[in-house]
């Protein structure tokens, strides 16, 4: 009886974890395009570890090149510029895939803008050891301006739009024509255009600026991610359009 207990107890808790662990769990869950698969790496202070600023000739680095090797290939036209990065939950890796994604891009030539859309926990200046003063909360208040808000980086071709000072009701400001009024403006400066944003089941923020987005990228992490906020995620960025772009990592 101990043993068929145990099994039993072993079979509910499997059951019970809806945790993504495999590729085949994920297929289970959605047919959306893997851009690319990223193994696991150590982390440094802060959390956050910039291997591509490090080593762009590692075998990681080379991994976020396929993924913008992918992404321009999925491209529908060349003025699909703006892309939104967000997680099915706090976590789960978006901002050092998106902090890399826009290095390895800088890296091939393009002229790359970084933005910190999370306006209620921001962290890309602390990552790229820049200034918040003035930021996107500065533009979409009419504070600022957008050459006076951007920063340049170490990085060619590498520019970072902090998030600026916390604003009370931040997705309010995402909802304002200054807001619609910059992302067209953002493309006719850029090439690509990358937005770190709050996971979309947390907060309404990256529901609400992914209207301007021409692709969203989804970061999941393997035996972490649940099933169901998969689905809630991939329903909720509206995936019915082939040109969302999806990405996860180990």
């Amino acid at each position: 009886m101990g043993i068929v207990f145990s099994l039993g107890l072993i079979l509910s808790i499997r059951l019970l974890d809806t945790r993504i662990r495999t590729e085949e769990d994920l297929f289970t869950v959605c047919d959306s395009f893997i851009l690319g698969t990223i193994q696991s790496f150590k982390k440094v202070k802060k959390g956050i570890i910039l291997i591509t600023k490090m080593d762009h000739a590692s075998a990681i680095a080379e991994t976020f090149r396929t993924i913008r090797t992918s992404m321009h290939y999925l491209r529908q036209d060349e003025d699909q510029k703006l892309f939104l990065i967000c997680s099915a939950a706090p976590g789960e890796g978006k901002t050092t895939v998106v902090s890399n994604l826009s290095i390895i891009t800088a890296l091939d030539g393009k002229r790359v803008l970084l933005i910190d859309g999370d306006l209620r926990n921001p962290h890309l200046h602390h990552v790229f050891e820049i200034p918040n003063r003035v930021g996107l909360s500065s533009i979409l208040t009419g504070h600022s301006t957008l050459g006076n808000a951007v920063r340049e980086t170490q990085i060619p071709g590498l520019f970072i739009l902090p998030a600026g000072p916390l604003q009370p009701h931040p997705a309010e400001l995402f909802g304002t024509m200054r807001m619609d009024e910059l992302c067209q403006n953002l493309k006719t400066q850029f090439d690509c255009v990358f937005i770190d944003s709050p996971s979309l089941l947390s907060v309404t923020d990256a529901r609400i600026i992914k209207k301007n987005m021409d692709g969203i990228i989804i970061t999941i992490r393997l035996n972490s991610t649940k099933k169901d906020h998969i689905k809630k995620n991939l329903t909720t960025a509206g995936y019915f359009k082939k040109q969302n772009f999806r990405h996860y990592c180990k």
